[in-house]
């Protein structure tokens, strides 16, 4: 099909997020030796042929002067069309955490206007917001708080992007997932402190990595309800004798009672707020990034000590445990190592 036919507009090429630049020189070493494979998906609308899907392609095989097949889908509206890209955005697996909670919340979003468009003129109750929040919550198997923080998530993004070049590359930094707490602080200031959005953009501009770095959480939190935080006991210890089995690991964490002075309280937080896991992953990123630094915590403090030592100090059923948990632990590290991320198609 002749290049010059196809539409592209706005409102979708908005929606796309950008290859890698690894991934991009990937994409095109592969379309100009094999052309390209898979037909970019396009919608008939009126005298026009509009690109739904294939951006990255299309620009390369017009680039490259190389053919292309289409293949044509049939939609009802616009919002109709926005919903499937983002929705075939999320079948794929090189999208980050941040994009992802942002393609959610955006789907939210649509289904919730849509449902309060339908309502204008009627007699039906206010709760219809919820039945749009359970409703998406149930097509993707996640929680409703999972949803409500996307949606904030995704109005955040939006304002930023909304403050010009510094806001949208601050945005960019944030979806890229160069920004450790982005996903659960974002939310936050968006809905105590959106006058500070100019600031947060200049500091994420400038490099810092988190938000907390450039908004304090105390700040955050002086804005929010205060919310007296259940007493957490520091590394309690079973009984020796207890049943291994009954013995829940999450209980036994190096986190302090005092989350303000805690370096770790980012990951306490997002877990105890109930970050919940993402379509693909049976937990959450933040739970996985918890757990990981707590390991890393423990090796630290442990490589330094004598083994025997160490060993004939530990109770036996903790002994017992790290027993049985070498050679599983170390095949997984092994794989660990030896895996690299999958190359992405465009």
């Amino acid at each position: 099909m002749p290049a010059n036919e196809i539409v592209i507009l706005p409102q979708i090429e908005d929606l796309l997020y950008p290859l890698k630049p690894e991934e991009l020189a990937h994409l095109e070493a592969s379309i100009a030796k094999e052309g390209v494979r898979d037909p970019l998906v396009v919608w008939n609308r009126d005298e026009e042929t509009i690109l739904i899907d294939g951006h990255h392609r299309y620009a390369i095989a017009k680039k490259l002067n190389i053919d292309f097949d289409v293949k044509e889908i049939q939609f009802e509206d616009m919002q109709d069309v926005l919903d499937w890209v983002d929705k075939n955005q999320l079948g794929r697996r090189n999208l980050t955490d941040e994009e992802r909670t942002l393609t959610i919340g955006r789907i939210y979003q649509r289904v919730r206007d849509q449902r309060a468009a339908a309502r204008v003129g009627t007699a039906e109750s206010s709760g219809e917001t919820g039945s749009a929040l359970q409703h998406v919550a149930d097509g993707w198997n996640v929680s409703t708080g999972t949803i409500k923080r996307a949606s904030d998530f995704a109005s955040a993004i939006e304002l930023l992007k909304s403050l010009g070049d510094e806001g949208s590359k601050a945005a960019n930094r944030i979806l890229s997932g160069e920004v450790a707490d982005g996903i659960t602080e974002l939310p936050k200031v968006f809905k105590t402190d959106k006058d500070r959005f100019p600031e947060l953009a200049t500091g994420l501009c400038a490099g810092k990595k988190r938000i907390r770095d450039i908004i304090p959480k105390s700040q955050v939190a002086s804005r929010e309800p205060e919310q007296q935080r259940p007493a957490r006991p520091v590394n309690p210890q079973p009984a020796e004798d207890a049943d291994l089995h009954t013995i829940d690991p999450q209980r036994y964490t190096t986190f302090s009672n005092d989350a303000e002075t805690n370096s770790d309280d980012f990951f306490r937080d997002a877990v105890e707020e109930g970050a919940s896991p993402m379509p693909g992953l049976e937990i959450s990123p933040v739970e996985i990034q918890a757990n990981v630094l707590q390991l890393f915590t423990a090796m630290d403090f442990l490589l330094p000590l004598n083994p025997k030592s160490v060993r004939e100090n530990l109770p036996q059923y903790v002994v017992k445990q790290i027993v049985e948990h070498i050679q599983p632990t170390a095949k997984w590290l092994q794989d660990f190592a030896q895996s690299e991320p999958e190359q992405a198609h465009g």
